[in-house]
């Protein structure tokens, strides 16, 4: 038959293509550094305690935030710090625990890295600024496995879901959502 023909050797090829591709993001992945810093900042109108009430309220993220359809308090960590679970429009969850919400910082960090191969802390700052407020948003954060830190460094890198925030509290609070690197 014809089609046993060309079948096999499709099905080999593709499958010796995938496996170099995944060879080669491990290795791309391996060859990045396992930590990475990135930050951003933004000028939004108001005052900067309104605007840091705004960021300090977890349950304010459904409103403003991409992909968070709801947002609830589900638990304390070992220190008693608070626990949040949100979740996407697919029901996909995340969880991250808020270290600290003192003015002018807000700090949040992954609640269960070892469940998503991921620690990360994420920290807003506002300062007055020369329209009204200055929002700084800065990510620090690992990626141990080098397979995981070569898709994600090929898919969305350390700026994408901070730029994406910052630029969506941005425009809940006003601003026109333009963002300038640290």
């Amino acid at each position: 038959m014809d089609v046993e023909r060309w079948l096999a050797p499709l099905v080999g090829a593709i499958a010796i293509s995938s496996a170099f591709l995944l060879v080669g993001v491990y290795a791309w992945g391996g060859s990045l550094p396992e930590e990475y810093t990135a930050s951003v900042v933004a000028q939004v109108p108001g005052d900067p305690a309104a605007v840091f009430a705004q960021i300090a309220d977890p349950t304010a993220r459904a409103t403003w935030a991409p992909g968070v359809a709801r947002i609830g308090r589900v638990d304390d960590d070992a220190l008693g710090r608070p626990v949040w679970r949100e979740l996407d429009r697919t029901d996909d969850r995340f969880e991250f625990t808020v270290v600290a919400d003192t003015f002018p910082t807000f700090v949040t960090t992954t609640a269960k890295p070892e469940e998503i191969g991921v620690a990360a802390t994420w920290t807003w700052t506002v300062a007055p600024g020369p329209a009204g407020t200055e929002i700084s948003l800065r990510e620090d954060g690992t990626i141990s496995n080098p397979l995981f830190r070569g898709f994600w460094g090929l898919r969305y890198g350390p700026y994408q879901q901070i730029e994406e925030d910052l630029r969506a509290m941005s425009k809940h609070l006003g601003g026109s959502g333009q963002l300038l690197r640290d």
